[in-house]
């Protein structure tokens, strides 16, 4: 029968042990495909999502991928990983109150505020060995690769309306290794977050008061090794850091 049990119970096993696999059977092949293995893998190891992260698509409904509670850490930790692994300095939004029904006129506006933006450090590390680690529905299977998130503390009593723009750097042991050019995904991180509660809102799936949405890196990954002390900061929305720790 053509399943894709083989890939899914290897996927499940390199999440729980940390080693990649080169992908062996049939493949998902579809957004769809790739979601339902997103959930056998959550409730094969018991994961409850602490927080989601949310990548805007040209002409279709932004891709999502839960964070379990237990790869969530907050500034100023220390986080294991199995490796040198990919970084990200991106801008969270923590979940205040009950989020406005889809309804609501003028969402967004409602949206606002109910959330406050943070920045964040997202630490990624695919399970899948091989080129096919960068196939899109492989990827998505694999949650997008997230491996980690680092949270600085929200900031409630933000005014903006709208987050298109943002400064910044990002450090590694001291050394600036972004200090420009940071790009808001898909042009407003808020924008980005309203778009994401819909598509999953449409499923049925409302995210809780607690619970952090990530919307994308502001800068091309860069990588670090264990014993790194990573520190970034945003303009305005504050600062988040981390020391990775070798398993």
């Amino acid at each position: 029968m053509d399943t894709l049990s083989t890939f899914t119970e290897a996927l499940i096993d390199a999440t729980r042990s940390e080693n990649a696999f080169v992908p062996k059977g049939r493949l998902p092949k579809s957004v769809d495909e790739a979601y339902a293995v997103q959930d056998d893998v959550a409730q094969a190891l018991q994961r409850r999502p602490g927080a989601w992260k949310t990548s805007r698509q040209p002409n279709a409904d932004s891709l999502y991928a839960p964070i379990p509670q237990s790869r969530c850490f907050s500034s100023g930790g220390q986080v294991s990983c199995p490796g040198r692994i990919g970084v990200e300095l991106e801008i969270g939004w923590k979940i205040l109150d009950t989020l406005p029904a889809l309804s609501t006129p003028d969402y967004q506006e409602a949206l606002r505020l109910r959330v406050a933006p943070f920045p964040v450090i997202e630490l990624v590390h695919s399970r899948i060995e091989g080129a096919l680690a960068s196939d899109p529905f492989v990827k998505l299977a694999d949650g997008m690769a997230g491996h980690s998130l680092v949270s600085g503390e929200p900031q409630a009593a933000i005014r903006q309306t709208t987050f298109g723009e943002v400064a910044g750097q990002l450090l590694i042991d001291d050394e600036p290794v972004i200090v420009s050019g940071l790009k808001v995904p898909g042009g407003d991180a808020l924008a980005t977050l309203a778009e994401f509660l819909a598509v999953i809102g449409n499923k049925g799936i409302f995210p809780i008061p607690g619970q952090i949405v990530i919307t994308g890196s502001l800068h091309p990954m860069v990588h670090a090794a264990p014993g790194a002390r990573i520190a970034g900061r945003l303009d305005g929305l504050g600062t988040v850091e981390v020391k990775l720790a070798a398993q």
